[in-house]
């Protein structure tokens, strides 16, 4: 679970959410950091398995959707 601090939701009885799993937010700062890590690590010529290991687990971040509004959605629902 996570926080998303600019945004919140309105659950079904009328409260007002901000924790959630997996926010939009949190799979960005995921995503950059682990590309910088193997931007880094390519440069430095880091073992091939170490690059494997950082492209799989890119490649398992969710991928910012886009709401009807044309807005990326903060959450998974």
């Amino acid at each position: 679970p996570s926080v998303s601090p600019e945004n919140r939701f309105l659950l079904p009885d009328g409260a007002v959410g901000s924790l959630c799993m997996g926010p939009s937010m949190d799979s960005q700062i995921a995503h950059a950091l682990l590309q910088a890590c193997l931007e880094a690590g390519r440069l430095l010529g880091e073992d091939t398995r170490f690059l494997d290991e950082l492209e799989a687990a890119i490649r398992n971040i969710p991928a910012p959707q886009i709401g009807r509004h044309g807005g990326i959605m903060e959450w998974l629902e």
